[in-house]
């Protein structure tokens, strides 16, 4: 009888630290994804954002620039139109659009270490990136 107590006890243990790593590796490692707003792209990607206010991100090559969106969490559309390089040369085909968690609300970055910032109303996101980047001294 008492064996089989240790037994029940130490099988509860276990699947106890089980679900416990588990349900850390699922809130502290992996993005999560709040559910996609109906106007948002099934191609966008989540950035994860503080307190969970974070941004979609999606971009589309076409024959003349690069057509992207950033909105927040919720679908309303922060920025959208013509993205042109900071850094980095400017995708020819939509397998090179590759969002990373690395994104802002001013700026798109790719997988091959392109920043995308729109063609209009840049200045701040030139400025906050130059300042990341190392290429100014402050911001």
């Amino acid at each position: 009888m008492k064996r089989r107590l240790l037994v029940v006890a130490a099988v509860t243990m276990v699947c106890w630290f089980a679900v416990a790593g588990a349900r850390f590796y699922i809130t502290h490692r992996s993005p999560y994804a709040p559910p996609r707003p109906a106007n948002i792209s099934p191609d966008a990607t989540y950035i994860q954002g503080p307190n969970g206010r974070g941004l979609w991100e999606s971009c589309a090559v076409d024959p003349n620039a690069v057509q992207c969106v950033i909105a927040n969490v919720d679908g309303v559309v922060r920025q959208h139109g013509p993205f042109i390089p900071y850094a980095g040369t400017v995708p020819r085909t939509q397998d090179e659009i590759v969002i990373t968690q690395k994104s802002g609300d001013g700026w798109i970055s790719l997988a091959n270490g392109t920043y995308l910032i729109p063609l209009e109303h840049n200045e701040a996101s030139r400025r906050y990136l130059d300042f990341m980047i190392g290429n100014a001294k402050h911001f």
